[in-house]
């Protein structure tokens, strides 16, 4: 038999156990079912910390403006009402009066909005922007942990009380909409895409194998992992206490169907080989196990090695989705090299069915394919060698020229459909104010009677608004009193918070910079 000692030994467990095996995760996934929670149900929170560490600065500093404030002034949903031929003195008044009434309890039965902060493009307030009183914004700001769709809920309940048509609202917008556009998106399109995805397995996988059987195991074996995968998921997010990205479900389903078919693949192909040497069933699962489960084992640790590398990524996005893409492999790999072996133990030949491997007589001299011959061809001399090379890099250059015009960057309302009203109602903002206008940042400041330093207040302001890459800022000066209470200065005078718009999307590398050049 193939393989070492230690890899024959477990292909002899494997098959001696087979039935318990197959046992095992028929329960395990009918209790993993009816027990733990989905993945889905993680998504969508709105927690501050998410998936980022709780010990990076942004999210110290956030933490604590909810801390003295209680709720954050970044306002990731945002109602936008534009006229291009100019929004009315009176539309804008309502537009203040309302969110005056919100900040101070003025107005009941608003759900779990905490406050308002409008802005206009009124009064050269952003001297970025090219256009004058044809846009206002409202951002409405909520408790830290509403999640994405109660926030947008809430602020459609918030326009359809307030304003009227001669408002002129575009719209709601923000990454907090966008997120939740994305969620149902995603959930409408992933049953399609899954299966369209299972079908092509079955018919790549009974094709190459010319059964109907041989792609009932891919599909039984994914189908198993798809379960534990997100199952164990969503009891790992919540026993850690971390709200999951509507982003990172897809990517599962991806990488486990990919994952779990090869594996198969290798699988089977050994079966089909020790079988044609007149080996009965038992005895070619063990040998197919044995040859082929250090392979398949070696290969899904170095997937999930590969995949942990977002572990020393740059973004703290991709850095924190490198856990559940290594938990993924992991769990994939693991049910590959238990359940497939017990599969072809029981099934053995049947599993090409309604072909049978046929027992061939060894060859007195090996034949060489068609693929080998024409390999050795291409590779007989180093002239042919290196025209083979310098087609391949022709080929791959081509393929990477799209990479020169990508933006890197992270646009959760750009990557939504155009005719979408999240993503319309943002190209709306944007043109009356800044590319960064969506996203903006706080800067808190802490310090004994902060509020009746209103002149240094708005001294650090201009300040804040001299900086290379900053389009504007709202702070402690730019608004009404009544409504700084609270939104912009601590009520006990002790804090204050700026809300500053930068000039480019700030997701974006050139907005970061600018980050760290106020830092």
């Amino acid at each position: 038999m193939p393989g070492g000692r230690i890899a024959r030994g477990m292909a002899g467990l494997l098959v001696r156990l087979r039935w318990w095996v197959i046992g095992f995760w028929a329960l395990a996934c009918l209790g993993s079912l009816f027990v733990l929670p989905t993945l889905s149900e993680t998504q969508g929170g709105g927690d501050l910390k998410g998936l980022v560490p709780e010990g990076t600065p942004a999210v110290q500093t956030e933490l604590r403006s909810v801390e003295l404030f209680g709720f954050p002034l970044l306002g990731r949903t945002v109602v936008v009402q534009r006229n291009p031929d100019g929004l009315s003195v009176f539309a804008q008044a309502r537009t203040v009066v309302n969110a005056v009434a919100v900040d101070s309890a003025g107005y009941v039965g608003l759900g779990p909005l905490r406050g308002a902060l409008p802005i206009t493009n009124a009064l050269g307030v952003f001297p970025s922007s090219a256009e004058r009183d044809t846009t206002a914004l409202t951002y409405l700001l909520y408790d830290q942990d509403v999640s994405f769709t109660r926030q947008s809920r809430a602020a459609g309940r918030y326009v359809d009380r307030f304003f009227k048509p001669r408002d002129h609202v575009v719209g709601i917008t923000g990454s907090v909409p966008a997120r939740a556009e994305q969620f149902g998106i995603i959930q409408d399109a992933l049953p399609k895409v899954e299966a369209f995805t299972l079908g092509a397995i079955v018919l790549i996988v009974g094709f190459a194998f010319r059964s109907v059987v041989a792609p009932l195991v891919a599909v039984l074996t994914t189908g198993v992992a798809y379960v534990m995968t997100l199952r164990l998921s969503g009891a790992v997010a919540e026993v850690v206490g971390v709200s999951s990205p509507s982003e990172l479900e897809p990517v599962i389903v991806a990488l486990l169907l990919g994952v779990v078919t090869d594996y198969v693949v290798f699988y089977l192909s050994a079966l089909r080989r020790e079988l044609t040497t007149g080996c009965d069933r038992l005895e070619a699962a063990r040998a197919a196990t044995a040859r082929y489960g250090p392979i398949v084992s070696v290969a899904g640790l170095a997937v999930a090695a590969g995949t942990g590398a977002l572990l020393v990524a740059e973004s703290l996005f991709f850095r924190a989705l490198g856990p559940a893409l290594v938990f993924t492999v992991l769990v994939a790999l693991l049910v590959a090299v238990t359940l497939v072996p017990a599969l072809m133990a029981v099934l053995g030949g049947w599993v090409f069915w309604p072909t049978r491997p046929a027992v061939k007589e060894p060859a007195e001299r090996p034949r060489k394919s068609r693929r080998m011959a024409m390999l050795k061809a291409l590779t007989s001399s180093r002239r042919r060698a290196a025209q083979v090379v310098a087609g391949c890099v022709v080929v791959l250059s081509l393929a990477a020229l799209p990479l020169l015009g990508l933006n890197l960057g992270v646009s959760f309302v750009g990557s939504l459909p155009e005719d979408n009203g999240v993503r319309q109602a943002a190209a709306a903002a944007r043109a009356g104010f800044a590319p960064g206008i969506l996203s903006p940042t706080t800067v808190l400041l802490e310090g004994n009677g902060l509020s009746d330093r209103r002149q240094q207040l708005g001294t650090f302001g201009e300040l804040l608004d001299a900086q290379p890459g900053v389009a504007g800022v709202v702070g402690p000066g730019d608004t009404p009193r009544r409504l700084e209470a609270g939104v912009l200065v601590a009520d006990d005078g002790n804090a204050a918070r700026y809300l500053v718009v930068l000039d480019d999307p700030a997701l974006g590398g050139d907005a970061i910079d600018s980050i760290d050049a106020l830092g």
